[in-house]
């Protein structure tokens, strides 16, 4: 019985309530890693980061440059304050980019994520969807929410 419990999938919601994000105790920081944090910062020095930006932009920008190889692809189909994610090719992406983009453009385009997706374990660490989940507050409440939870930006 205790293996059946292991293994059973969580839906999307349950997984939220059941495990711990990364670690949020002060100072707390949404960005995967130092690299991500530059880009977001260029982002906004550059002018792709506009200060009227919408929230959905905003977190899809937060998605594609949270990966070195998905940014690569998609930066030079990034206009200030519109995504073209026709033409970023998604081939030669490893998982976790892919999941990122496919991420990115559910949150762009507002018809939401696969529930079944963001469950798998095999597809989605934990990581992976903490930035997701962030993403998803960051498409909420927009730019407010990335200041007061990044301290900056």
């Amino acid at each position: 019985m205790r293996y059946f419990q292991q293994n059973t999938p969580l839906t999307a919601y349950e997984r939220l309530m059941t495990e711990t994000p990364r670690s949020r105790v002060a100072p707390y920081r949404p960005w995967r890693n130092e690299p991500h944090r530059l880009r977001m910062l260029r982002l906004r020095d550059s002018g792709l980061l506009p200060a009227g930006a919408g929230p959905q932009y905003i977190a899809a920008l937060f998605l594609l440059a949270a990966d070195t190889d998905l940014w690569g692809q998609s930066r030079g189909h990034v206009m200030p304050g519109r995504i073209d994610f026709c033409s970023i090719p998604g081939g030669g992406l490893g998982t976790t980019a892919y999941s990122l983009f496919e991420a990115a453009r559910a949150i762009y385009y507002a018809y939401g994520i696969d529930e079944r997706r963001l469950c798998d374990r095999h597809t989605v660490s934990d990581e992976l969807f903490d930035l997701i989940m962030d993403a998803k507050a960051i498409s909420r409440y927009g730019m407010r929410w990335l200041e007061q939870e990044a301290g900056c930006l």
